[in-house]
């Protein structure tokens, strides 16, 4: 979610569930919300991102919305989603930072503008420590360390009393994320011996579902519907690979696809 800042370019709030970004909508006044799909609702057990578009819409029609999309094209993210018409953009993962600075300074309102200034005008407010641009994870960790210093450069100084406070708290949320990472990647080494696919490329990666037709001598179309695991490249850009279809019979794999997909498998796929 953000908001114009006088003192920046920009204001960012981030929101990890549906529940909390409603209350956030509730307290403060946005410009433009960036939806993930994926988004989990209030006690994480399930996705909620294309929920909290629709609920949006009906309370803050003037909130301009962007969904972040792990689908190959904006046509196939609003047929396989049902995404509401009034989202003007989708952002393909993994993000591009350009195209989203493209984007803020498309729709979001000029600094100079007259009526943002009169809101601003009494309305001013600190940064808190722990609204700091945070984005999303697809971010590379140097532009997030550039992003956040920037940020931080904008404290006042009993924030930074606050920030130094909250540092074991940060520290052991950090120390936590390197061990799940750390179970996780060994989990995928006992998953291979036994030919199993890894799911930490899954969990991290863009599944990207994509048609594929074929024509036989006699002249007879066949449609194939496969997935694809979609990667950052660490030279730029993405890579893309094919995802076995004996891998979706995987309970674990079929889990994790049909979260990012925040729906069933169709069996199209299978």
């Amino acid at each position: 979610m953000l908001q114009r800042n006088p003192r920046s370019q920009y204001q960012f709030n981030f929101a990890r569930t549906r529940i909390e970004a409603l209350a956030k909508l509730e307290k403060d006044r946005y410009h433009l919300e960036l939806v993930d799909i994926r988004m989990p609702d209030g006690d994480l057990s399930k996705v909620s991102g294309l929920n909290l578009l629709k609920e949006v819409g009906s309370k803050y029609p003037d909130l301009i919305s962007v969904v972040l999309s792990a689908f190959g094209s904006d046509v196939e993210t609003r047929e396989n989603q049902e995404i509401p018409l009034r989202v003007v953009e989708f952002v393909n993962k993994p993000i591009d930072f350009s195209r989203l600075k493209e984007i803020f300074a498309k729709y979001l309102p000029s600094p100079q503008s007259a009526s943002l200034q009169k809101t601003h005008e009494n309305q001013e407010k600190k940064i808190h420590y722990n609204t700091v641009f945070k984005l999303v994870r697809e971010l590379n960790s140097d532009l997030n360390y550039k992003l956040t210093i920037e940020n931080i450069k904008r404290f006042e100084l009993d924030q930074f009393e606050a920030l130094r406070k909250n540092l074991p708290i940060l520290e052991a949320q950090v120390r936590e994320e390197q061990e799940r990472r750390e179970f996780l990647i060994q989990r995928d080494i006992e998953r291979e011996k036994q030919g199993k696919l890894p799911l930490l490329p899954l969990i991290e990666g863009a599944i990207d579902p994509r048609r594929y037709n074929s024509k036989s001598k006699s002249g007879e179309i066949k449609r194939y519907r496969y997935f694809y695991l979609r990667l950052p490249n660490p030279n730029g850009g993405y890579i893309s690979q094919p995802i076995d279809k004996e891998h979706l019979n995987d309970p674990d794999v079929r889990e994790i696809i049909e979260r990012k997909l925040g729906k069933p498998i169709d069996p199209e796929f299978l």
